[in-house]
């Protein structure tokens, strides 16, 4: 696992950083799922979809397998746990609103 921190509007947010098909927590949450590349020894992260969920895991698994993402090369998942549904709302609007997401938002 690694991180990443994503920056929105107002803030900056950690995410915990795994590889496509790790068993994610059942927890609420917001995530991005993303193509991770190395370029120069460090990891850099293209955030193809973005979503928030009150239970990541099942979320995230109703999606992973889109075509769409396999075509943009799918093969990291950023989460951040967030169980305040307003808070985790907030953060995921934020989050989105500074982005272009190359396969659209995921919302549960």
């Amino acid at each position: 696992m690694s991180k990443i921190t994503l920056s929105g509007l107002n803030g900056q947010f950690d995410f915990d950083v795994y590889e496509a098909g790790a068993s994610i927590d059942s927890v609420p949450g917001v995530f991005a799922l993303s193509r991770r590349e190395i370029q120069s020894g460090k990891g850099l992260n293209v955030v193809l979809t973005m979503g928030e969920s009150k239970d990541m895991r099942a979320a995230i698994a109703k999606v992973a397998d889109h075509p769409v993402l396999a075509e943009h090369g799918f093969n990291a998942i950023c989460v951040l746990p967030v169980s305040d549904e307003t808070k985790r709302v907030s953060i995921f609007e934020e989050l989105a609103m500074r982005r272009d997401l190359p396969c659209g938002v995921i919302r549960d």
